[in-house]
This record gives C-alpha cells, sequence and structure tokens, in this order.
C-alpha cells in the first residue's frame, strides 16, 4: 500500500560508505525502509575484517572481469582468475580460461 511505512530485507545500491570498510564504488546489499514514497537505507557500519576482505577479494575479481569485456583485456581476465582463492596454479588458471573462452567464443571472439 502506497504511504505505508516497510521493512525492506535488503536492496542493491553503490556502497557510499554503507558498509564502511567496503569500497565506495561496490555495489552492496543494505536493507531498507520504504517510508512516503521514498527509500531510506539503513547503513551498517564495518563487517568483521575477515568477512570484508572476502568480499573486497570477490569485487575485485568482478570488476576485472567487467574490464576485461569492455578493454578486450585476457591479462585482466587471467588475473581475475588467479585471484580466486580456489585457483592454486598459473597452470591451472591459463588452462581454465582458455576453456570458458573457447565456450564463449561466439560471445567474446576477440579473446580467444
Amino acid at each position: 500500500h502506497f504511504g505505508e511505512e516497510r521493512e525492506l530485507l535488503a536492496g542493491n545500491i553503490r556502497n557510499e560508505g554503507g558498509i564502511k570498510n567496503l569500497p565506495d564504488d561496490m555495489v552492496v546489499e543494505l536493507p531498507f525502509t520504504a517510508k512516503q514514497g521514498a527509500l531510506e537505507r539503513h547503513d551498517c557500519g564495518n563487517l568483521p575484517e575477515e568477512i570484508a576482505a572476502v568480499i573486497r577479494t570477490h569485487g575485485t575479481i568482478h570488476k576485472l572481469i567487467v574490464e576485461t569485456v569492455s578493454e578486450r583485456s585476457r591479462e585482466k581476465l587471467l588475473h581475475a582468475i588467479l585471484l580466486d582463492p580456489v585457483v592454486d596454479s598459473y597452470s591451472r588458471a591459463v588452462h581454465m580460461m582458455n576453456a570458458m573462452l573457447s565456450q564463449q567464443k561466439e560471445i567474446l571472439p576477440e579473446l580467444v
């Protein structure tokens, strides 16, 4: 009902200080209140550092993947793969990149 106050569990928004120990330009999920036709976000302060570190790493990986596509950069894709904590060697990262690009050759032909 319009005009009625409602709590929203989460909404995606640029961080801009909502979670203090994450980059301001990162998109984060924050709780909101819908009130009088507007959204009021509820900042969360700091996350525990071990959690923030994992989120920052994944944010960096996502940023590198976007840059991979916009810049047509195999090097940035390789860096993104190498940052993933489950990738245990350079040679496996290269193999994984080549396999993924082979599967996506119609979408990303300039990276194959």
